[in-house]
């Protein structure tokens, strides 16, 4: 049984996790997947905890691997996402970045998101438990600022007990 995700661990090898990456002659990992895919060859419902720090900026087929990722975890089971915010020129100055975030993008997965259609049919998915801004004061490059070298977006989401029905 495999309780808990580190998806795209690059160097940060968990001890109490099975650390997934697509890189396994670079990094130390327990089982090579390719997260583009949006895949993970586990049971529905099997996973309590999903980490996914400084990955889902690089994947371009985001929303099927988000459905992906609830369809593994077990219901109440936390998603832990971090990635750069979209204010910090770090987010853009990497070129594997393919996409960027705001706080108001793990709105969007819940049914309490700022307004407007849920065109991905996701609005359900997730309940937020809590969400965070990271400064960084780190000399000349950080200066404790948003929008300042590199800010983070640290938030849990919780899978909710539900499911909303596909449009036919």
């Amino acid at each position: 049984m495999i309780p808990r995700l580190n998806l795209g661990c690059g160097f940060n090898y968990l001890e109490d996790y099975w650390n997934i990456d697509i890189d396994d002659k670079q990094f130390k990992i327990d089982q090579k997947i390719d997260l583009e895919m949006a895949t993970l060859p586990y049971k529905d419902n099997s996973i309590e905890i999903i980490r996914a720090c400084h990955i889902l900026e690089h994947i371009n087929n985001f929303i099927p691997l988000m459905k992906e990722i609830w369809r593994v975890l077990k219901i109440g089971g936390v998603l832990y996402i971090r990635v750069p915010n979209a204010s910090c020129r770090a987010a853009y100055a990497d070129p594997t970045h393919v996409r960027f975030f705001v706080p108001e993008s793990f709105h969007l997965w819940t049914d309490n998101r700022p307004g407007g259609a849920d065109t991905g049919n996701i609005g359900h998915l997730f309940e937020l438990g809590w969400i965070e801004l990271l400064v960084h004061d780190r000399g000349k490059y950080d200066l404790g600022n948003i929008g300042s070298w590199f800010t983070e977006i640290e938030c849990e989401l919780i899978k909710q007990d539900r499911v909303k029905n596909e449009k036919k």
